[in-house]
Order: structure tokens, then C-alpha cells, then sequence
């Protein structure tokens, strides 16, 4: 249930940060192609973020400097194909 409630608190604050930053920058609010307060693919990387951090700190037992280079570098790319597959799917799919 922790993670249920991370995903929609993660979906929410974050479609609400982004729709800040566009009306400051854009200034105009959108987010995303659903109706909604929310905006999924940012759940999806929180949790992605959460479960990878907490294996990787549970097995490694190294510097913190050294875990929290690799943890950057595997998020990284596992966020960055995250988003991309995000993207390519609503782009075959919705539009």
C-alpha cells in the first residue's frame, strides 16, 4: 500500500509542479494528455526510484559517495527509458 500511495502523491505533486512551471515560463498551464490532477509517468519514476534505491543500498555496502554514484547512473538510465517508452507509446497509440 506504500507504494500505491507514493505513486498518486508522486502523480499529483508533480503535475502540479510542472503546471506551475509552465504558467511561469509558458504562461499558459498544461500537462500531459489525460484529464485530471495527475500525470503517471512521474508516479511510475517514483516508484522505479524508491524499489532501485532500496535494493541497491541493501547490497551494496560501500562508501555512501560510491552507492549514491551508482544509484545516480542506473536511475538514470532506467528513468530516461522510462520516459521513452512513455513517450513512444502515446505517440502509437493517442495521437
Amino acid at each position: 500500500m506504500y507504494l500505491v500511495n507514493c505513486f498518486f502523491i508522486y502523480s499529483i505533486f508533480s503535475f502540479l509542479l510542472e503546471g506551475i512551471f509552465n504558467l511561469i515560463v509558458l504562461k499558459h498551464f498544461t500537462s500531459g494528455i489525460l484529464y485530471g490532477p495527475w500525470t503517471p509517468i512521474y508516479g511510475v519514476g517514483a516508484i522505479i526510484t524508491i524499489v532501485i534505491s532500496k535494493k541497491i543500498f541493501q547490497k551494496l555496502h560501500k562508501s555512501q559517495f560510491i552507492e549514491t554514484l551508482i544509484t545516480f547512473l542506473i536511475l538514470s538510465v532506467t528513468l530516461t527509458l522510462t520516459e521513452f517508452l512513455g513517450g513512444f507509446l502515446i505517440e502509437k497509440y493517442f495521437i
